[in-house]
């Protein structure tokens, strides 16, 4: 995905208290995120209460071990890493993208479920399978909007074309312009430097 002009949607976490999180919009850590699970994470929110008071999403930028970069199989998050979710994105070249969020279940239920897909009419624009989410309880999202841990970004869906890249993270910051793209070159360790 080529870097774009700054989304006039796009916001900071500072500006995440005037308008509640709706599923589709994107998270992106702090470079300096104290939280191994999350460091530079890109994170699609996939449900919130209607304050944005609690949250669910998946961490789209996380490799499980052993995967090559382009594989569809993902982690999505710390949370429930025993089970699989599907995540589907219908009709990616309308206003009106249909997001689908979809627990699986184990090991056996995804190959399952796997074979069922495999015999629907592909419609689907976009299906990638996550094992885990992350999660937030009531009210600690707030908390950690408040506290600038994440820059909340309303980019649309450009992000798919670009999912599987290591840099999406670093990729949608300098796409933001301004501030954020200087954030994208932050160093991970700068006590290192």
């Amino acid at each position: 995905m080529k870097p774009t002009q700054r989304d006039p949607h796009a916001r900071s976490s500072s500006d995440a208290g005037q308008e509640p999180l709706r599923p589709g919009d994107l998270l992106l850590a702090d470079p300096f995120l104290n939280d191994p699970s999350f460091e530079r994470s890109v994170v699609l929110v996939l449900h919130t209460d209607l304050e944005g008071k609690d949250g669910l999403g998946l961490v789209l930028n996380r490799r499980l071990p052993g995967e090559l970069p382009d594989s569809i199989f993902r982690s999505g998050g710390p949370v429930e890493m025993d089970t699989w979710f599907s995540l589907e994105l219908r009709n990616l070249q309308s206003p009106s993208v249909e997001l689908r969020f979809t627990q699986v279940g184990d090991d056996a239920a995804l190959e399952a479920y796997r074979g069922e897909r495999f015999l629907e009419p592909s419609i689907q624009s976009f299906i990638a399978y996550y094992r885990g989410y992350a999660g937030w309880s009531p009210g600690q999202l707030q908390v950690e909007l408040n506290q600038k841990a994440w820059v909340v970004c309303r980019c649309g869906f450009d992000w798919v074309s670009s999912i599987f890249q290591d840099d999406l993270w670093s990729t949608l910051l300098t796409g933001m312009g301004g501030e954020y793209a200087a954030m994208a070159r932050y160093p991970r360790h700068p006590n290192l430097n």
